[in-house]
């Protein structure tokens, strides 16, 4: 009875704090908007936690939990065994195979981390899952409000768009709602591209001081929880440096420099064997394929470490991460409502095509950063997990990257004269 007391009062203290902190009140959208997009992100995650609960689906969060419960009691009884898990894989693993997942420190160190930080926010729910949800929510809520206060600035023209594009985007409500690797990195991504979006506008030393850190901590929440990830975010982040120093040619910068990474890329096995990264996308995506086989499973294309077979899987990685699931393919509601939610994206893409508004014009630095980074991290998940359901959540907090932008920037005046016909 506690347990549930305690959700009600966390519940009740966010819906009185969250409108007036000044991070979100800075957003300019109303107290009753704020309020009213809270609420929306609690249901949701609730909602998953029930369904979670009570069907058996996705077990990674009630396994999560579980392990969270373990640490929990471990902090409590015997705090000094509860970093033990840290040492014991650095003396068993030592600190190479940076990029593995298995037999290796750094693959073990996302979870035990994660098992860790669920432990803690255990103790402020006394170990119940809703209020764990609740908390989790609570928390990736600031990384909404910080995207779209990147975007509406982006945008101020569009912020009815910028609104939908960072709040309301299906998979991503709902893949970082419950706590889970997703929600951090998330969190992470939002602060490195809000710190981005305020370093172009800090003037004082002091104020980018601030900005460089906030990215900093984002690139190292990443680095902890995937650090796969920093393939893609290193390249986006040296692109958008560079392309200070070409203001009329940001493109040319981000497609050199990506250039550059894909052929030292392909070229880092003749270097280090132990940093061989076409070998750690294949390894990767064997971990996955070794994985109990689920419903959702798909046959993918022999994968080798050289350029011209990644080339030729290239068309089936692309298929597998930006169209799949087809809306014909499965019987489960929750996939075929995913699979509407795609068709919606390239409804999007092709309404910004052919109704971008205004004349085409120079590129924000901010949106090719994150369309490359989005591609990047597309052509990973596309080339390595051969199951819908796991493309389904590891894509889901990238869509934010490329979806908001182009609602942004579709002249939805033009569109409306048009249909009016």
């Amino acid at each position: 009875m506690m347990e549930y007391l305690l959700l009600a009062f966390y519940l009740l203290a966010g819906y009185w704090l969250i409108p007036k902190l000044s991070f979100i009140k800075d957003s300019n959208l109303s107290p009753f908007q704020i309020r009213l997009l809270y609420a929306l992100k609690i249901l949701v995650g609730i909602a998953l936690a029930i369904y979670v609960k009570s069907s058996g689906i996705n077990g990674d969060y009630t396994y999560f939990q579980h392990q969270g419960i373990e640490q929990y009691h471990l902090l409590l009884k015997t705090p000094s065994l509860y970093l033990q898990d840290f040492i014991i894989d650095a003396r068993k693993f030592g600190l190479g195979r940076l990029f593995e997942t298995n037999q290796s420190f750094w693959g073990y160190l996302s979870f035990n981390l994660l098992y860790k930080l669920i432990g803690i926010i255990n103790i402020f729910s006394l170990g119940n899952f809703y209020t764990n949800t609740l908390l989790f929510s609570s928390a990736v809520f600031f990384a909404h409000v910080a995207f779209y206060k990147v975007y509406s600035s982006l945008f101020p023209q569009n912020k009815k768009a910028a609104l939908i594009g960072c709040f309301l985007l299906p998979s991503t409500l709902v893949y970082t709602s419950c706590v889970h690797k997703d929600g951090f990195v998330f969190l992470a991504m939002a602060a490195i591209v809000y710190g981005l979006f305020q370093l172009n506008k800090a003037q004082q030393s002091k104020n980018k001081l601030l900005f460089v850190g906030l990215v900093a901590i984002g690139m190292t929440i990443i680095f902890l929880f995937r650090n796969y990830i920093l393939l893609a975010l290193l390249p986006a982040l040296l692109s958008w440096w560079l392309s200070s120093f070409l203001s009329r040619k940001k493109i040319l910068a981000f497609v050199g420099c990506y250039a550059i990474f894909i052929l030292l890329f392909f070229l880092s096995a003749h270097f280090y064997e132990s940093i061989n990264l076409p070998q750690s996308i294949i390894n990767r995506k064997t971990s996955f394929e070794n994985l109990t086989i689920g419903n959702t499973t798909i046959s993918t294309n022999k994968l080798e470490p050289n350029a011209l077979s990644f080339i030729k899987n290239l068309p089936q990685a692309l298929n597998h991460v930006l169209l799949r699931p087809y809306v014909w393919e499965y019987k489960e509601l929750a996939i075929i409502l995913t699979a509407l939610e795609v068709l919606c994206y390239v409804l999007i893409f092709l309404l910004f095509i052919i109704y971008r508004e205004g004349k085409p014009k120079e590129a924000d630095r901010l949106i090719l950063f994150g369309v490359f980074l989005f591609i990047s991290m597309a052509l990973t998940i596309g080339y390595t997990i051969p199951n819908i359901g796991a493309i389904i959540r590891y894509r889901s907090i990238f869509w934010i990257l490329v979806v908001c932008p182009a609602l942004c920037s579709i002249d939805w005046a033009k569109l409306k004269t048009k249909l009016s016909f």
